[in-house]
């Protein structure tokens, strides 16, 4: 979200929150806005530590939420469109994440 209004950068635009039920046992929640997009150059970056637009940024944010949702959620965020008429990402997560949890707590 925070990204999100970012790439607003105090214009006008809109932020769209979804979340529904694609596959069975995962909840898929959409965040787009209709911010400049993605630069083309750093797309493949785009969630490694350091990589950031911004400045004064310090590119943690979105490799701290991949981490988080991988490793701690067992799910998958994805830049899943980019361009002048804004950028979308999804994230997939388990719908069942105290069995998830209780698991992940067991192997430890």
């Amino acid at each position: 979200m925070k990204n999100a209004l970012d790439a607003l950068a105090g214009r006008a635009g809109t932020i769209t929150v979804r979340a529904f039920h694609r596959d069975p046992g995962w909840v898929t929640l959409e965040v787009r806005d209709t911010g400049s997009g993605v630069d083309p150059e750093i797309r493949d970056q785009l969630f490694e530590p350091g990589t950031t637009t911004k400045s004064g940024g310090w590119g943690v944010g979105l490799a701290l939420a991949k981490r988080i949702v991988e490793e701690i959620h067992g799910g998958r965020i994805d830049l899943v469109g980019t361009g002048s008429n804004g950028t979308v990402f999804q994230l997939r997560l388990p719908s069942r994440l105290p069995e998830i949890a209780a698991q992940k707590s067991a192997s430890l």
